[in-house]
């Protein structure tokens, strides 16, 4: 599991979409524990719940992305997804 003293310098980016106040969807995408690896978590969080705060949330609680869909929404990432 991340933890909360590591979550800063592991989360890889971040997409925010908010179609419904309050809430916002957000979709993270983590670096594991040795950088070789990433997974992409998804979740739903009120909207006034700040960003840094919410990513760690996400991250340690949301859903995993199957990895044709993590890659979908961070082609960039050019590491092997955790299984």
């Amino acid at each position: 599991m991340i933890t909360d003293e590591t979550l800063d310098a592991k989360i890889l980016d971040t997409l925010w979409f908010t179609a419904v106040y309050p809430l916002a969807v957000c979709v993270v995408a983590v670096c594991g524990d040795r950088g070789d690896d990433w997974a992409a978590y998804v979740g739903a969080l009120l909207a006034e719940i700040p960003e840094q705060v919410g990513a760690r949330l996400i991250a340690e609680e949301g859903a995993k992305l199957p990895e044709p869909v993590a890659r979908a929404f961070f082609p960039a990432v050019d590491l092997e997804y955790r299984p």
